[in-house]
């Protein structure tokens, strides 16, 4: 609604190092996107694909030059106690309204703790050497322009790891979009 709409403040793109990823966010880890964020606790797949919406209308996202959405993986165990995987959900949603592909190119190999519980350095060693890439048969995806798809980013740590992953295929670029930025 408007109202809400009026309480979303725009934050600044971050970049991260090693590799590098410029990342967007809707805004800061606040209402009316934190309880969007929330919902996939209780399983609300509808919280992840208005979050997508909200993606697509206050970022660069539409106006970015990217060849495919590739939503951060859960781990299988995580993924089906939940019952879907929040990121892809909103990863295909942006593929619909950019006509882009999303590609499940990179896999979980291990089972890590809830990155919310942990503190900053935790979170880099919890999630360090945790990601694959996935060759796929009849898709040339090297040099191309990536963007991973997450709901939230604190550290950096997922998207890193990810895109270190990523570095398999030679990207032209990697960006990261989120719902929110958990700012310190």
């Amino acid at each position: 609604c408007q109202g809400c709409s009026n309480l979303i403040k725009p934050i600044l793109s971050i970049k991260l190092k090693d590799p590098d990823i410029d990342v967007y966010a809707i805004s800061d880890y606040k209402d009316p996107i934190k309880p969007l964020i929330l919902a996939k606790t209780y399983s609300d797949r509808t919280a992840s694909i208005s979050l997508a919406y909200l993606i697509w209308r206050y970022t660069i996202l539409s106006k970015l030059e990217f060849d495919y959405l590739v939503p951060v993986p859960l781990h299988f165990i995580r993924e089906s106690i939940r019952g879907y995987n929040q990121a892809e959900v909103i990863a295909k949603e942006l593929a619909f309204l950019s006509g882009k592909t999303m590609l499940k190119c990179i896999k979980r190999i291990k089972k890590t703790k809830l990155q919310s519980s942990l503190s900053g350095i935790e979170r880099q060693d919890n999630v360090k050497n945790v990601f694959q890439a996935i060759d796929l048969k009849n898709i040339d995806i090297e040099g191309k322009t990536f963007v991973l798809v997450d709901d939230l980013i604190t550290t950096g740590a997922t998207l890193k790891n990810c895109a270190k992953a990523l570095s398999k295929f030679k990207p032209k670029k990697i960006y990261g979009i989120v719902g929110c930025r958990v700012c310190s």
